[in-house]
């Protein structure tokens, strides 16, 4: 078991064009609807390629209702959400991923993606 950080550390914010690290190629656009942002986090800050991850999902200014996954990138797109945000709402949620090394997020919907690593297991 790694140890929680004190404060959520912020591996994605679709809004900050001026952070490149953050933004993913975005730019500060909102992420397509039906658009999958796979981002690695394997040996990011000596993160293991097996580790679980508990990380804090946030959909700001969605352009409908919609619905956002987040999943291991090595597996399928699960069936279920983490979240159902209505239009133009900041939705929030917390959620466990496995991580064979890259995360994938993906809003039904275009809507700024934020996502905070809040701690880390290791199998």
């Amino acid at each position: 078991l790694f140890p929680a950080w004190a404060r959520p550390v912020r591996l994605v914010d679709t809004r900050e064009a001026s952070v490149p690290d953050q933004h993913w190629g975005l730019d500060g656009r909102p992420l397509d609807g039906e658009a999958v942002l796979r981002f690695p986090v394997a040996a990011w800050r000596g993160i293991p390629k097996n580790a679980a991850l508990a990380v804090n999902v946030t959909s700001v200014e969605p352009s409908a209702d919609g619905y956002v996954s987040v999943w291991d990138c090595a597996k399928p797109q699960p069936p279920t959400p983490v979240q159902n945000p209505r239009r133009s709402e900041a939705v929030a949620s917390r959620t466990v991923v496995s991580s064979g090394g890259e995360i994938c997020v993906m809003s039904a919907t275009p809507a700024h993606m934020v996502v905070d690593l809040v701690g880390v297991w290791v199998r």
